[in-house]
């Protein structure tokens, strides 16, 4: 499967059931949606590998830094920190509960009875079968993951501009 999406236009990844059985909605940062005939973690997996990571090595990695051992949050790149939310009820056993929400567009966590809502950027709502206490643990280990692939990022830019020396542009 062939993710044309750039990591900034990936607002969800959601698990949905229709007349057809189960798809993926895919949600983007503009508010559109595609809908994709694959559970959410084949989704997530082809957006992993198109960077060369697997879901194994970026799940250990992530628990190394939260000490957190199931729904961990997927650094993908610094722009997309994907946290694993339960999103739905199973219909039936092995049916898939978890969506991914990218961390950069969260705007609120909103309290819903027993459960959570999210308002995203874009004022899309999706809701989350977990308490708001729950949801804002999860963001705050994304939140980490997020902060460990800027300063990634910052270091290597940083060596760039060491190694080229004043006066000359980065290499």
């Amino acid at each position: 499967m062939e993710i044309l999406l750039k990591d900034r236009e990936i607002a969800a990844i959601i698990p949905s059931y229709t007349q057809n059985g189960d798809v993926t909605l895919l949600y983007k940062t503009d508010g559109s949606c595609i809908v994709l005939p694959v559970q959410p973690e084949t989704v997530v997996r082809t957006l992993a590998e198109r960077r060369q990571e697997s879901l194994c090595l970026l799940r250990r990695w992530a628990e190394k830094y939260t000490g957190q051992k199931l729904w961990e949050p997927l650094g993908i790149s610094w722009e997309l920190v994907l946290v694993p939310l339960k999103m739905r009820k199973p219909r039936v056993p092995g049916d898939t509960t978890s969506g991914y929400v990218s961390f950069s567009w969260i705007e609120e966590v909103e309290k819903e009875g027993a459960f959570s809502r999210l308002r995203l950027q874009n004022q899309q709502k999706l809701p989350v079968l977990w308490s708001w206490k729950t949801v804002v643990q999860h963001l705050q280990n994304a939140f980490l993951l997020q902060s460990l692939r800027l300063q990634s990022l910052d270091d290597g830019f940083w060596r760039r501009m060491v190694l080229a020396g004043p006066g000359h542009p980065p290499l």
